[in-house]
């Protein structure tokens, strides 16, 4: 037996950032047993993904004693609601429970059953956010046994940008809805001054709800040329964009600590984005990025206008981007939860 099978993970196997994180989490803990808690999909799929879940956390629990930590990844409303249970049967069964919180909407889903939802946190022995900003707010909220713990991104040994046309390139992943305000990246194309606009080109990676209004968006003002739909895009395909485009912008309404961010960072790329979640932990405005207020449409065109036109800060705030993306390798990521972990005797 080695220490990583002492160690049972438990989340989601869908298109997302907790998804990449947890193939991070994989990287770092290739012993460790992992249970799919949901995959996506219709309300019936989501409901056979969760008993299927439990019946296999309750066997691996059962079946090996070796197990001391279940490590649970979660979002908020039904997502919490549902990885308590499972955090309930591996109480009752003498493990530790790490509750890993994931995601922006925590704030809205704490107003909904205040006392409720912090007694089930701090019956957890730890709970970990993602940025100091929401260690501060969980604290302040009562609950117990906080950590801080970054997601972790592939850190590039070096970075080398493929040949570029000219103009300046902005990427996007993630859902396509409105949380992530991809409808609200179109408009600020739109309205860019028609010189600035014929030098950019916006590259979406992702598919969501909002896909099929953005394809009528785009036709309608005539943006064939200036929005580049990529559909969910993953490896060799991720990369290319990563090294060949030359700005990130997320215009969310909600995040946590978003891993697209860090990636786009790791890449030597300055970042627009909005000032919502652990987002200014890791994006300092005129630093390495650009930030403002969620739906400010006209501040996220001149945003990326700077960008477009002053190609040097651009290059400067990328550079800075790197520096900082350091701090968020798998190895600084280990090392933090590592003393979490030593905690109740287990070495990863």
């Amino acid at each position: 037996m080695t220490e990583k099978e002492e160690i049972l993970v438990i989340g989601p196997r869908s298109r997302g950032g907790m998804d990449a994180v947890l193939e991070a989490y994989g990287s770092m803990m290739p012993g460790a047993r992992f249970v799919t808690s949901y995959r996506g999909g219709s309300v019936g799929r989501k409901v056979a993904d969760f008993a299927a879940g439990y019946a296999r956390a309750a066997w691996l629990l059962l079946t090996h004693p070796s197990i001391k930590i279940v490590h649970i990844h979660t979002a908020s409303n039904a997502s919490f609601r549902r990885k308590m249970y499972f955090a309930r049967m591996a109480r009752r069964m003498g493990r530790k429970v790490v509750m890993h919180i994931h995601g922006g909407g925590f704030r809205d889903f704490l107003a909904t059953d205040h006392d409720g939802i912090i007694a089930a946190l701090n019956s957890c022995d730890e709970v970990i956010c993602l940025s100091d900003q929401w260690g501060d707010y969980f604290t302040s909220q009562g609950v117990k046994h906080v950590n801080v713990v970054p997601n972790p991104v592939d850190y590039p040994a070096e970075v080398t940008r493929q040949a570029g046309d000219g103009k300046t390139h902005f990427l996007f992943l993630g859902v396509l809805d409105r949380a992530k305000g991809v409808m609200d990246l179109a408009e600020a194309v739109a309205s860019l001054p028609a010189e600035v606009r014929a030098a950019t080109v916006v590259h979406i990676g992702g598919a969501g709800v909002e896909e099929q209004a953005l394809k009528d968006f785009i036709s309608s003002r005539h943006l064939e040329s200036n929005i580049v739909l990529e559909g969910w895009v993953t490896g060799a395909d991720k990369t290319r964009l990563l090294s060949s485009c030359d700005c990130y912008v997320l215009p969310s309404y909600f995040e946590g600590l978003p891993v697209s961010i860090l990636e786009a960072m790791a890449w030597e790329m300055p970042v627009i984005a909005t000032e919502v979640g652990g987002i200014p932990s890791v994006v300092t405005d005129g630093v390495n990025g650009i930030l403002f207020k969620p739906g400010d449409i006209a501040a996220l065109a001149d945003a990326m206008a700077a960008i477009v036109t002053r190609k040097d800060l651009g290059r400067e705030m990328g550079r800075r981007s790197r520096e900082m993306a350091s701090r968020y390798s798998l190895r600084q990521v280990h090392n933090t939860l590592s003393k979490i972990y030593s905690r109740y005797g287990v070495d990863i």
